[in-house]
């Protein structure tokens, strides 16, 4: 049996600072959920093997004893097999009893769960569910349902309702459904032809380690091992435009460049320049990385976030992304400018714009409305990170009046939420 352990979100409150104990396998999911969902920063992994585990999920890991020197919101239990030792360990530490958390569910597949590695761990963000579950659930959805779904296609109402559908299955039964009964057995056999499990997370299958900072995927190559279905079978869902033609000779631009694995892909698909956006040090050297090692000509590197006006933002890193802090004080502070000056200032002729910014798209949105309104580029926009983007960002747009045809796309990669974008041209 595959044993899949969610992490306690109704016991951490989002944006709070946590310290995981245990990297082991529970510590491990915890990890990962907490890394792809963002709602908690994890600021390290107490595990008495430090010495021997000394990253889980790109979370450094400590020595326990270093919890009496931190400030933190909450301690995560995150081991079965330990969890009264560590319980009694925290409280030889002084740590009060209500910063611990020591909560550890359960969700047991059947033996050839692991054939399907991408539906773990299937992240929703707290906002989602509790609007969708609020106490008057009906009237707030409808409404927000049917801005999003008029004058959209089938295939996308298809897409929105099967989100909505999984979510609610699941947050309503979560106790007696198994992760894989959400899907059907063709998307089942799918995903099990295009992933497979490392540890517990999930991988496309032929990446090829060519060096420890060289990594490759159908040409494509990394100086990190994420090379992800989004990105690189997806595409940001630009082979689906039918304007694609006309994009050809016009510049992209790449909001949330993280590594650079974007970039390299999109960068086919013109002659113009791609102007690629990392606010964040360590992902912005690591975009300069992939740059040299594909020999890209075409990428502008910009290392700056892109937000509704000049500023300084406070920003926090996680992983793969760069995601605005709520609490200032644990945040690394970055340089923001508008689109709209950046494309006026360097008289760009823009045809593409993808965004991937962790919940940040409507600041970003509220930057570029001049840059869409007169040049009415291709747009593939996240919207997949909290209930505000994925039922407001398409009416935004739509109430601007330019003429923009709407479709949902979400990825087949075994996440319910995750990667959904919302794509619209002008045909």
């Amino acid at each position: 049996m595959y044993r899949v352990y969610p992490f306690p979100f109704d016991e951490v409150e989002k944006n709070s600072n946590v310290i995981l104990f245990g990297g082991g396998i529970v510590g491990e999911q915890f990890a990962n959920q907490i890394v792809y969902s963002g709602h908690c920063n994890c600021l390290f992994i107490a595990d008495s093997n430090h010495s021997q585990i000394q990253q889980v999920a790109g979370i450094a890991v400590r020595c326990p004893e270093q919890i009496q020197y931190c400030e933190y919101d909450k301690i995560v239990i995150a081991s079965t097999r330990y969890c009264d030792e560590i319980y009694e360990f925290l409280l030889d530490l002084n740590v009060p009893s209500e910063k611990i958390v020591n909560k550890i569910t359960c969700h047991v597949g059947r033996n050839d769960f692991k054939k399907y590695p991408t539906l773990f761990p299937p992240i929703f963000h707290l906002d989602w569910n509790r609007n969708i579950f609020d106490s008057n659930p009906r009237q707030s959805l409808m409404t927000d349902y049917d801005a999003l779904t008029r004058n959209l296609d089938k295939d996308s109402i298809k897409t929105i309702d099967k989100i909505i559908y999984r979510t609610q299955t699941l947050e309503r039964y979560s106790d007696a459904i198994n992760y894989y009964d959400l899907w059907t057995n063709a998307e089942l056999d799918e995903i099990r032809e295009t992933f497979f499990l490392d540890g517990v997370d999930w991988c496309l299958r032929n990446v090829v380690k060519l060096r420890n900072d060289c990594y490759t995927y159908d040409g494509y190559r990394l100086p990190v091992k994420h090379f992800t279905y989004s990105v690189y079978k997806f595409k940001h869902g630009i082979e689906q435009l039918k304007s694609l033609e006309k994009l050809k000779s016009l510049d992209f631009i790449d909001a949330g460049a993280a590594y650079g694995d974007s970039a390299s892909v999109l960068s086919p698909y013109t002659n113009g320049k791609i102007h690629s956006f990392e606010p964040m040090t360590e992902h912005f050297e690591q975009l300069l990385k992939t740059i040299a090692l594909n020999g890209l000509s075409n990428i502008i590197p910009m290392r700056c976030a892109v937000g509704a006006n000049a500023d300084l933002l406070p920003m926090r890193g996680a992983k793969v992304s760069s995601r605005e802090s709520i609490n200032p004080d644990d945040a690394k502070y970055v340089t923001s400018i508008s689109l709209d000056e950046y494309v006026k200032k360097n008289m760009l002729r823009v045809g593409f714009i993808k965004t991937d910014l962790e919940g940040y798209e409507r600041n970003f949105l509220l930057g570029a409305e001049n840059t869409i309104r007169q040049q009415r580029p291709a747009l593939s926009i996240s919207i997949y990170h909290n209930y505000d983007d994925f039922f407001t960002i398409k009416p935004l747009i739509e109430s601007w009046d330019l003429g923009y045809t709407f479709r949902v796309l979400k990825p087949l990669d075994g996440r319910i939420l995750a990667e959904t974008i919302l794509l619209a041209e002008v045909l």
